[in-house]
């Protein structure tokens, strides 16, 4: 549901923001895997350039919550940059 909304309002957004982003590159639904999460303890290496021009993957402090974290996308064909987001660090 969330593939499709990302296509359905792509063009008229300026920020998407995804929470538990890197499902979507595990299944092959949208965005790339380089190299997998390790639970508890690497985040690995994904790219979503397939879906964004521009975006920035973000993990909250360890101890994480979850196994793989889990990882939060920003993403935008507008604006580049780093946000900064409290309690979240960017892996990119």
């Amino acid at each position: 549901m969330r593939h499709q909304a990302i296509l359905a309002l792509k063009g008229k957004a300026r920020f998407f923001i995804l929470h538990d982003c890197d499902y979507f590159a595990t299944v092959g639904m949208f965005g790339r895997t380089i190299r997998p999460i390790i639970p508890f303890q690497d985040p690995g290496e994904r790219t979503y350039g397939d879906v964004f021009k521009f975006w920035r993957e973000y993990f909250p402090d360890k101890p994480w919550p979850g196994e793989t974290g889990p990882p939060t996308l920003v993403g935008s064909d507008y604006h580049e940059g780093d946000l900064v987001i409290p309690g979240l660090v960017s892996t990119t």
